[in-house]
């Protein structure tokens, strides 16, 4: 069972991070890229908020029942963090966004 729980965390664990790296990228959009789609980067980095959550809570049902707590408390340190940071700069992005949008 213990694997197998393992193995359900890869896929949300990898979510985390992949929703973590396009968050930095929408973070570099919304100071270089297009004035005419800055309205996208907002509607993009919403989405990648809501998945990034998504994909911790998927994690932590699984590691609440894992008892390999050396496992348990690298991937609760990394996800964390990733989430920390990535929900952090979206709502940076989105005021950035706003404050666009709104003359």
């Amino acid at each position: 069972m213990e694997n197998a729980l393992k193995v359900a965390c890869e896929v949300p664990i990898d979510i985390v991070r992949v929703c973590f790296d396009a968050i930095k990228l929408h973070e570099d959009l919304v100071d270089k890229g297009s004035k005419l789609a800055i309205s996208d980067v907002g509607v993009g980095v919403q989405c990648l908020r809501a998945a990034i959550l998504s994909g911790q809570l998927n994690v932590v049902i699984n590691i609440n029942s894992i008892k390999d707590m050396e496992y348990v408390e690298a991937i609760r340190k990394e996800v964390n963090s990733l989430v920390e940071e990535g929900v952090k700069i979206c709502d940076e992005v989105y005021a950035k966004v706003e404050k666009a949008l709104v003359k």
